[in-house]
């Protein structure tokens, strides 16, 4: 072989060890990147008919949801990644805006079925609200008896005074403490959300958070509007509420993008969805994301643009709390 063709060969191998380190510099930079926090959207489209949603397609929808959050084969498998058979599962629903608005039945019955398919008791199921009289507009009976899915409310069992939060501003009375329902602190072992997804005046959108926050704790006007982003936040950071915490399973069946909570029907529309994410935060960036896809539709602003900006997203994930930024968020989207 030549000179010439050895500086060839020598030329060509340089350059394929150059490639080499960029594509092992490449992949080592990849594999430092954090993974995307995943988010399940399962749609059923028709599954909301003119007098409710159809349980047999929502009990597919969950079933769909449960199996593509977690990558489990089974039922049991899934529900078994975040609960035991001796476990008290709390369904935290959101009935503060019924009749017009609330986790719809289906969704709840369906997920109680599922878990007992996993092995879970019916006795050991507790559906639970903040108000009693939230959860008979929204067609529920309290019921405690043992052999059957309990049904409680807050204003019931009462509120505990050793697990609370305390921030500003002071309630009207001058109380700065938000006390945790003891429905979460003393009667269950682990949380599931079941929120409704809606717009909401002051936060922007109603959902996991504010289920899990405003649903789950006393003293909550003060809360509202102004002071929502850190409201959310310090409550959602409270050991009360993340030591039970597994996953979000949240209703987009018919949600609302405009319009007061409890108000007419007319910021409603047919999204037949439900929304599953390990990440609560993250679960609200893609509901906001639905509501802003309805509003530009319809000739609004989206959230960020009004004054209803949904700032507890900035102000979760700038404490390390979660996951808000879409770019990061893997939003899988499943159509039955």
């Amino acid at each position: 072989m030549n000179h010439t063709c050895w500086q060839v060969v020598r030329i060509a191998a340089a350059a394929a060890l150059l490639l080499a380190a960029a594509g092992l510099r490449g992949e080592q930079a990849r594999a430092q990147e954090p993974p995307l926090v995943r988010v399940v959207q399962v749609a059923c489209p028709g599954v909301m008919t003119d007098t409710g949603p159809q349980a047999d397609k929502v009990l597919a929808m969950v079933r769909r949801g449960l199996l593509e959050t977690t990558g489990q084969d089974t039922i049991a498998e899934a529900w078994g990644r975040f609960v035991r058979p001796e476990d008290i599962v709390g369904l935290k629903i959101d009935t503060r805006s019924a009749p017009q608005l609330a986790t719809h039945r289906e969704v709840v019955e369906a997920l109680a079925q599922t878990l007992q398919e996993a092995g879970i008791p019916a006795e050991n199921i507790v559906v639970w609200d903040g108000q009693q009289a939230d959860l008979g507009r929204a067609g529920w009976t309290l019921a405690d008896e043992p052999g059957q899915l309990r049904v409680l409310a807050s204003d019931v069992e009462g509120y505990d005074e050793v697990a609370y939060f305390d921030c500003e501003p002071a309630s009207a009375e001058g109380e700065r403490r938000s006390r945790f329902s003891k429905i979460l602190t003393k009667r269950i072992t682990k949380l599931v959300n079941v929120p409704v997804l809606a717009y909401q005046p002051g936060a922007g959108v109603s959902m996991a958070l504010e289920n899990l926050v405003f649903g789950c704790c006393d003293n909550t006007s003060r809360g509202q509007v102004n002071q929502a982003a850190e409201f959310l936040t310090i409550g959602f950071a409270q050991p009360a509420v993340q030591k039970r915490l597994t996953l979000v399973i949240a209703d987009a069946l018919r949600p609302r993008y405009d319009g007061s909570p409890g108000g007419e029907a007319a910021g409603e529309w047919n999204c037949d969805s439900l929304i599953f994410a390990l990440g609560q935060p993250s679960a609200d960036a893609v509901g906001v994301a639905i509501i802003d896809e309805k509003r530009r539709e319809k000739g609004l602003a989206p959230l960020a643009e009004t004054e209803d900006r949904p700032d507890f997203l900035t102000e979760i994930a700038g404490r390390g709390l979660g996951i808000t930024d879409l770019a990061k968020i893997k939003w899988d989207k499943v159509t039955l």
